[in-house]
């Protein structure tokens, strides 16, 4: 464990890195998860915000994918839309169903500040009911919870109005290779990660003492002489 974060997420977005984060509920836990997560979309908000001492010529576009984003769905992410996008940070936002959210007013500034909605089939009859007139009067009711599998309707962000179209997803004939994943990691941690130093004993004394390892045995440290009460 490091005791102080080295992920500068200034570099991370100006530079064009690529930032992997697991929140698994399953790994971390339900509050821990939702806390490093709601961390985390903060951090890159307020690296967004600061490219306003960037020129916006040199603002180099960023991509922020958050997946069951119900979870991380603050009133600070809700800003991350409407005021990141001219600081060319881009977000790509995914959950099940819109009844995901706790609270339903949001859905409903999302839905105002996103530009492209692309919808699977969903059997909540409220999801139809929010999406519905995004896509009208192309998709007619019923069409969203009537939708075969691995297909799409998609409402696409552009200049000149547009149609809405549909799509079909194509299936991966494999699952991947681990010995690759694995070695992406090993390049990654070569590249960025910093070995860390030998835990230490912060320095408390008047005369700056040297820190002592954690793990020098009790005897070869040095005894402290200096008398516990001040003499009068």
């Amino acid at each position: 464990e490091q005791p102080k974060s080295t992920i500068d997420f200034d570099d991370i977005i100006n530079s064009g890195k690529i930032l992997v984060c697991n929140f698994s509920k399953g790994l971390l836990g339900e509050d821990t998860s939702e806390l490093f997560g709601i961390t985390v979309l903060a951090k890159l908000q307020l690296a967004s915000l600061r490219r306003a001492r960037i020129p916006q010529h040199e603002r180099r576009h960023y991509y922020l994918y958050v997946d069951e984003f119900q979870n991380f769905a603050t009133t600070s992410f809700v800003q991350m839309l409407s005021e990141s996008r001219k600081y060319k940070m881009f977000m790509v936002m995914a959950e099940q169903s819109t009844s995901q959210q706790k609270d339903q007013q949001m859905v409903s500034v999302i839905l105002a500040n996103v530009g492209t909605v692309i919808s699977f089939r969903s059997g909540n009859p409220d999801d139809e009911r929010l999406l519905l007139p995004l896509f009208s009067p192309s998709v007619e009711q019923g069409e969203l919870t009537n939708l075969p599998a691995f297909n799409f309707y998609a409402k696409l962000s552009a200049i000149k109005p547009q149609e809405p179209l549909s799509g079909q997803t194509i299936l991966l004939p494999d699952q991947g290779n681990e010995m690759i994943a694995q070695k992406a990691v090993e390049l990654s941690r070569a590249s960025f990660a910093r070995k860390q130093d030998e835990p230490t004993v912060p320095d408390t004394s008047k005369e700056g003492k040297k820190n002592i390892p954690v793990d020098q045995p009790a005897s070869a440290r040095p005894i402290n002489t200096e008398p516990l009460i001040d003499e009068m």
